[in-house]
């Protein structure tokens, strides 16, 4: 029998395998969790390390609430290891470039 942690990863992964999303307001994806980053990557995808170093109470942050005064950098807890500073830049320099769109709301779609 799974475990509760390795079951919902199981159902996260299914979810996301048959799902995608359309972006527009960014308040219905959840920025350390869904694949709302270019090419449906998640955030772990490309920064690791920083999810590893991480308030877990932020885990439900919506995209938008995170952007948004640069929110998610308060998130980031733990050591400041050269790593972490690296994925810190790399994420920063993609996160920046993320423009909400007001008034439009996000879509999901079956695939």
């Amino acid at each position: 029998m799974l475990s509760p942690s390795v079951g919902n990863k199981v159902v996260l992964c299914a979810f996301h395998a048959v799902t995608n999303i359309v972006l527009s307001d960014r308040r219905t994806e959840v920025f350390w969790l869904d694949r709302w980053l270019l090419d449906g990557c998640l955030v772990g995808d490309i920064v690791p390390s920083l999810l590893n170093n991480m308030d877990c109470k932020h885990l439900g942050r919506s995209v938008a609430n995170a952007i948004n005064g640069h929110a998610w950098v308060r998130d980031i807890i733990g050591p400041n290891t050269v790593l972490v500073l690296l994925d810190y830049l790399k994420l920063w320099s993609i996160v920046r470039n993320v423009q909400l769109t007001a008034n439009s709301l996000d879509v999901l779609l079956w695939r």
